[in-house]
């Protein structure tokens, strides 16, 4: 699966993997690092693309951003959670 198409499956709440970026359907992580996830009422939470440490990873941050538009964008996130 090409990268860009992981944060589709994620708003869709599949499984997908593709490159460094992967999704259980409920976060999303680029590399090791957490990126966006899902909260228990279906917010979206993205981290913001100035949190990157990475172009890549900021790559994958605007991949998620375009399949969820109406995601909330964070600062961070203090822990990897649902």
């Amino acid at each position: 699966m090409k990268s860009r198409e992981v944060g589709y499956e994620f708003r869709a709440g599949r499984i997908a993997a593709g490159g460094n970026i992967q999704t259980d359907g409920h976060v999303v992580y680029s590399y090791q690092m957490l990126i966006a996830r899902r909260s228990p009422d279906g917010t979206v939470e993205v981290i913001d693309r100035k949190e990157s440490p990475s172009v890549t990873t900021s790559k994958h941050i605007g991949f998620v951003l375009n399949a969820c538009p109406n995601a909330k964008i964070v600062g961070g996130f203090d822990k990897p959670g649902r």
